[in-house]
């Protein structure tokens, strides 16, 4: 005899529940959605135009871009305990920040660090009409991403700097790395046809061509070491090993650990080799550092990064941004380098603005805020 399987109903309060999670997963799809068009109300900044005699005389320079750096925050490095005070530390919060932000810049030319979520971003920036190129270290979850506006430029070469694998020189004594420990960091250029330091820090100066200050000395001292993962034979006396993972939760910068004074065929310099090293370089010229130097001696008032710190007035840096990446735990000034003539600025947020700690969500989606300068040669 047969039988018939029973044949189950939901009941109208499963039903309903039931719509309910499917609208609350469309809703947080639309969410991680770049191209959602939901009004972030992102705080306003002004754009600084700058008198330039370079600019202004019979014959002006013939080429003229907009630039914008950005530390982006790669998502794969958030971590809450890091950002207490922020409000928008859910990717679905902060992706739409980071793409108004750079949309409503529209510069020609993007330098972007720390990228990741590439399946979000590029879909926008091919649709805003650029081109990109993208580089990361070995094992990295992100990386740099440089793109240029495809109707103005064309891509006629780029390189990727493996710092863990450089020489420094060809006429080394030693062909050693004169690295203190791996980093997995990379440097990224692009040439097209048609630099990230506090303004007091030590390579800020050598970049700029200023003389070393002591403190700036001293700060260097502590950072010519071996780590073990140059030389292994470090950790044989070792009582714990520190594992470098992809979290990156580790920073090498505030105390390196199982590290030895070096010896000579190591191959790191010492303090005067490195500043004659960089006596032999072309000297660049920060964009901010000049734009904000030139509207202070106009008369009028902004906050710089000099006048917040002891930098000696009138030393390279002096005139960079108060801030550009402001968070709980840290308040920085990251300077980018350019050798041209600077004929406008985007406008630096204050400390009110980036108060309690980046990210936040009228004002950035990263925990730095982006710099953007027009810039003429």
């Amino acid at each position: 005899m047969a039988t018939h399987a029973k044949i189950h109903q939901l009941t109208p309060e499963q039903l309903a529940l039931a719509k309910a999670r499917k609208e609350k997963k469309e809703r947080l799809a639309q969410q991680g959605n770049p191209t959602a068009d939901r009004p972030t109300s992102l705080l306003a900044r002004a754009w600084l135009p700058i008198h330039n005699p370079r600019i202004e005389r019979p014959n002006p320079p013939a080429h003229k871009a907009k630039v914008m750096t950005w530390n982006l925050l790669a998502q794969c490095l958030i971590r809450r305990e890091l950002f207490p005070n922020s409000d928008c530390l859910k990717v679905g919060q902060r992706e739409p920040l980071i793409h108004e932000e750079i949309l409503r810049q529209n510069a020609d030319v993007l330098c972007f660090q720390e990228v990741d979520r590439l399946d979000k971003l590029l879909p926008m920036l091919e649709k805003a009409g650029y081109e990109h190129c993208y580089a990361s270290g070995p094992r990295k979850l992100h990386g740099c991403l440089i793109a240029y506006k495809k109707h103005s430029y064309s891509l006629v070469s780029k390189k990727t700097v493996f710092y863990d694998d450089e020489i420094p020189g060809a006429d080394a004594q030693y062909n050693v790395t004169g690295a203190s420990f791996k980093t997995r960091n990379i440097g990224f250029m692009v040439a097209l046809r048609n630099f990230n330091f506090t303004p007091n820090d030590p390579a800020y100066s050598l970049v700029t061509g200023d003389t070393l200050l002591s403190p700036q000395k001293d700060t260097i001292k502590p950072s010519r070491v071996v780590h073990s993962s140059i030389d292994p034979s470090i950790l044989i006396n070792a009582t714990s090993i520190t594992i470098e993972d992809e979290s990156e939760d580790v920073d090498p910068d505030r105390v390196i650990v199982n590290a030895r004074p070096p010896r000579p065929e190591d191959g790191i310099l010492t303090i005067s080799e490195i500043e004659r090293w960089f006596a032999t370089l072309p000297k660049p010229v920060s964009a901010y550092n000049v734009g904000l130097r030139t509207i202070r001696g106009n008369g009028d008032i902004l906050p710089t990064f000099g006048t917040r710190t002891e930098l000696p007035l009138g030393r390279n840096g002096y005139d960079e941004p108060e801030y550009t990446s402001y968070t709980h735990y840290w308040h920085l000034t990251l300077a980018q380098q350019r050798p041209i003539a600077v004929s406008g600025l985007l406008s630096p947020l204050s400390e009110s603005d980036m108060t309690p700690g980046l990210p936040l969500k009228r004002v950035s989606g990263s925990d730095h805020t982006c710099l953007v300068a027009e810039l003429n040669w």
